[in-house]
């Protein structure tokens, strides 16, 4: 699921196993046009900087692009990739794609032209991926617990993390001042680190430890870094202080089943919510900081 604000766009877009794209009206939360999709399984799911272009990660080891503002599909991308595309990320400028699959290939592409640039030789798998805000470095998680960074201009590696406890980096996140950098592991380690500064690796004071009671799903972080938000297969969601680490809210029972998605509007007054019980809900984020401020200031137990 990606979002963007009701201000600069208005747009709700999900995507599920019924190998469906819908695009919902944010203010009433109905249906406003579903995008043309074949019989393919939907992966991944990323919006344009500016709102134009929806790239997907599809099953046949295929990429597909629609252009929003006109509703239309553009191209399919062929025979490119060997394996799933498990990630997609865009530059802030809308000039660059970067996809990257299971086998560890990263593919970096043209947006206008969708033409293919450059193509590395397959090392680590590749799970997720997140991009700088200045597009000069990628930050890639894998399937056997590496954080890898590339310098996007050389396209060379510039340095790796292996969290040698874990198995697979599901999230990588970095911060909107491109400081800090958030890996989400599958075993349900939050381990933050200063962007390219080494880390001691028994230095616990960057590890958020039993976020949840299982697998953690889904995570996303304000635009000021000042609070998190991640979402489990323990179906609640829970609130964090991003710069202390503390657990300041939780919502139980969020959802009827897993938490698989969860994004901030980009004003980050509302959470939207996406789970396996086949439901997205809003939440409005000013509500429950108020709420957290009142249990604080009452001494009262922070759960929903």
């Amino acid at each position: 699921m990606c979002i963007r604000d009701r201000s600069t766009w208005g747009y709700i877009i999900t995507s599920s196993r019924d190998k469906k794209i819908k695009v919902w009206n944010f203010k009433t939360l109905t249906l406003a046009f579903e995008l043309q999709t074949e019989d393919v399984r939907i992966y991944t799911l990323t919006l344009s900087p500016d709102n134009k272009y929806l790239v997907a990660g599809v099953s046949g080891y295929k990429m597909q692009i629609w252009d929003l503002h006109e509703r239309r599909f553009l191209n399919e991308f062929k025979f490119v990739h060997s394996n799933d595309i498990k990630s997609i990320v865009i530059s802030s400028d809308n000039k660059l794609i970067i996809s990257g699959q299971l086998d560890g290939t990263l593919s970096f592409w043209n947006l206008e032209t969708r033409q293919l640039i450059y193509k590395n030789m397959p090392r680590y798998q590749v799970l997720s991926m997140a991009m700088t805000s200045d597009n000069k470095y990628l930050i890639q998680g894998t399937t056997t617990g590496q954080i890898i960074a590339w310098d996007i201009q050389s396209k060379k590696m510039i340095s790796i993390q292996d969290l040698s406890q874990t198995d697979q980096i599901k999230t990588v996140f970095v911060s909107n001042k491109n400081k800090y950098m958030l890996a989400v592991t599958s075993e349900g380690y939050f381990v933050l680190f200063e962007l390219f500064y080494e880390q001691e690796e028994e230095d616990d004071d960057y590890v958020f430890e039993d976020a949840h009671s299982d697998d953690v799903d889904a995570v996303a972080v304000t635009r000021d870094s000042k609070y998190m938000i991640t979402g489990s297969r323990d179906r609640s969601i829970k609130i964090w202080d991003f710069q202390t680490k503390k657990l300041l809210y939780t919502i139980e029972n969020a959802h009827k089943e897993t938490v698989t998605s969860l994004t901030f509007t980009s004003d980050d007054k509302y959470i939207l919510s996406a789970s396996r019980d086949r439901s997205v809900k809003q939440w409005t984020f000013a509500k429950l900081i108020q709420k957290i401020d009142s249990n604080q200031s009452k001494g009262t137990k922070q759960d929903l």
